[in-house]
């Protein structure tokens, strides 16, 4: 309702839109990100708006109402952690990683989630579960994950999380190391930069 009283001819794309229309400027929403979690009361979901010109996240915003952090970033200003700049992590052995393959339950995008699980375990990284897209993304870019994998995500889950990674020195592409397109690739490598080729080695063997 905000948005709609400021910008009269705003567009939005969401899940809970049944016609996930595209336009050139479009606000792309998601109310609950982590709705499970929020169902089950554990603190970790947030709200997550971004606004997309061309095809472009312009300017994010992800709020989580349980703990009041808020993440926000602008293209080419750089992204801030309640108000304090965010930057990744330094870490640059995957060995050393905290990282997160994301697996939501959903058998076909898991199949190929655990396929990557699988193969990055092994070699020592730690891994967490988490539950919330844009803010597992906005936890790369704090350098609190050193990188986050997931196949099968939306824009609504991803639009303003990337932003942020970006805007801190971090990298988001496709598994074959191509920038990362939230309108059409499905799988979503993110990291701080430094491991990232040998994420997508490690993936891909």
């Amino acid at each position: 309702a905000v948005i709609s009283k400021a910008f009269a001819d705003a567009e939005f794309l969401a899940e809970e839109d049944s016609k996930h229309l595209l336009s050139e400027t479009m606000w792309v929403v998601d109310p609950i990100d982590g709705t499970r979690n929020f169902a089950k009361g554990i603190p970790f979901f947030a709200i997550s708006i971004a606004l997309s010109k061309k095809g472009k996240t312009v300017l994010g915003v992800v709020f989580n109402p349980a703990t009041g952090d808020l993440f926000c970033g602008e293209k080419g200003k750089g992204a801030f952690y309640n108000k304090k700049k965010m930057h990744v992590s330094k870490v640059s052995k995957l060995k050393d990683a905290v990282f997160e393959v994301g697996l939501a339950g959903r058998e076909r995008q898991d199949k190929v989630n655990l396929r990557v699980f699988k193969k990055i375990l092994p070699l020592g990284a730690v891994s967490r579960q988490f539950g919330a897209a844009s803010l597992e993304l906005a936890y790369v870019a704090m350098g609190w994950l050193d990188t986050y994998i997931e196949y099968g995500l939306f824009p609504w889950d991803t639009a303003a999380g990337v932003l942020f990674v970006e805007e801190s020195k971090g990298i988001v592409t496709n598994e074959k190391g191509k920038k990362f397109n939230s309108l059409e690739d499905k799988m979503m490598v993110s990291s701080n930069g430094k491991i990232h080729k040998q994420v997508l080695r490690e993936m891909n063997r």
